[in-house]
Formats: C-alpha cells, structure tokens, sequence
C-alpha cells in the first residue's frame, strides 16, 4: 500500500533493537529514551513495475518494518520509510539484502534515475543532553561534512553541493572557530532555519537528517551510507572542535565501528 506523502508518519512509531544472544533477531525497545536510533527513507522509481505491485511487495517483504509513501518529486514510484532502529539493528534485522534484491528482480530503480534520494534519519535525542551539547554536536558534522567534501561526494554519487534539495550550509571550512561560543555563534542560523532542503536537515523536532545520498538498491550502500552518518556524529560527540578540524579522513575513518562503510571506501577508491 502506498500512504499519502508523510501520512504513514502520524501512526505510532515502534523501535527496535537486537536481542541479545540471537543475531539478527528483532525486539522492540518499550522506551527509546536516548538511545540513538536511526530510519532510512528510500526513493525508488518503479521502472517496469507496476508501482502499487511493487509497494505490496515491499510491505509483505517488510511487514512492520517499513511503509511506503507516495513522493510528488518522483515521476512513477515512492519512498520506502524504516521504523527506527538501533545501528546494529538496521545492519543485522532489516532484510537490507533481500528487498534490493527483490526490487531490482522486479525492474525497481534508485540510483539509475535522476530523481531519487536515500536519506538517513538519526535520533536528535542521542546527540546529548543539553540543547547545547546537541548544537554543538551538529554543528562539528557541519565541520566534517565541508572537511570531507570530496569524500562524502564519492560515497553520495552525486554532488550534494549542487543540487536544490540538499542545499550546503557554508562557512564551516575554517580553522579558527575553535571554541564553544564561536563554533555555536556560526551554528545559530543553521539551527534557526526552516528550510529542510540541506545536507543535513535541522528542522524535525525527533531526528536530524542526512540528504546527501543518491538512491540506491546496492545493500552495501545503504548501509555504508547508514554507518557514515553514525561515524559523522560519534565523531563529533568524542572529539575536541580542534581535533575535528584538523582530523585527516583516514583518522575520521578509522573510528567506524561497522565493515560496510570501509569496504565500500576501498571499492571507490578513497579508503
């Protein structure tokens, strides 16, 4: 079934995590508190499908996992929306690698086309426990993300800088901001904006959310693009402004805690 655009979003959200002791077995998490959890949206167009086939596929793949939602920025297809989930539990439990599989078996796109977008959501609530903290969080990603400009793209597949839905908050490629106060000075209108079209949107009251990401139906890429944005913010919540500004990529890179995101560095050629 394909709800109307963010219509799905008004029912109950249910989040999961793994149980302990039985890989890649599922339990819901009663209260998530805040922990961090993340939720993937996932454009596709339905190619040679018919699309309201395809998204009944995609729902008795899934079940509870996901629901699928009609976009009006995509010409004959929808986006796929995760239930929240812990890192590990997104990784290991959400049949990543069977629903590419079975939508690029029923002639699904993503990355093929020139309107589809895979966007990852992460828990605004585990980013600290101060709105403080939480601003500087998200303002040292904003550091990492120009740092690593020419990376993210080749990881993205596409230019994030350039395109009008993921549009780049500048002015963070200095050295000089290297304290709190003026590090959260740049930041103030970024978080006082209500245009949601940026790299990393600020404006949902839950999550923050990575836009950089072209589609895909590659697995690996979906969850290197899952364990980049998870990298980005344990980074920023365990080092110094000075130690991110002066990071090199294979410093940033070394920290992630997941396989996927380094194997898929080393396939483009950036590890």
């Amino acid at each position: 079934m394909i709800h109307s655009y963010h219509n799905s979003h008004a029912t109950a959200r249910t989040f999961y995590s793994l149980k302990r002791g039985t890989p890649g077995t599922l339990k819901v998490v009663a209260d998530p508190g805040a922990r961090a959890f993340v939720g993937v949206e996932l454009e596709i167009e339905a190619g040679s499908a018919d699309r309201r086939e395809l998204s009944d596929k995609v729902d008795a793949l899934m079940g509870n996992l996901a629901t699928c939602e009609g976009d009006g920025s995509l010409r004959n297809g929808f986006e796929i929306i995760t239930q929240p989930a812990t890192v590990p539990a997104f990784l290991n439990g959400f049949k990543i690698d069977d629903l590419t599989d079975m939508l690029n078996a029923e002639g699904a796109e993503s990355h093929d086309t020139s309107t589809c977008g895979l966007h990852v959501h992460y828990s605004r609530a585990a980013l600290g426990h101060s709105d403080e903290t939480r601003d500087m969080v998200c303002a040292k990603i904003l550091v990492l993300m120009d740092k690593f400009e020419n990376q993210l793209t080749c990881i993205a597949r596409r230019n994030w800088t350039d395109n009008s839905y993921t549009h780049k908050y500048y002015g963070f490629n200095g050295s000089g901001e290297n304290s709190t106060k003026k590090l959260l000075a740049k930041f103030a209108p970024c978080k006082s904006s209500d245009d949601r079209y940026h790299a990393l949107n600020l404006t949902n009251t839950g999550t923050i959310e990575f836009r950089i990401f072209r589609g895909t139906l590659n697995a690996t890429a979906i969850r290197a693009a899952v364990e980049l944005c998870e990298t980005l913010v344990k980074y920023s919540q365990t080092h110094t402004t000075p130690e991110v500004q002066g990071c090199t990529w294979s410093e940033f890179l070394s920290t992630c805690q997941h396989p996927d995101l380094a194997k898929y560095c080393t396939e483009r050629g950036i590890a």
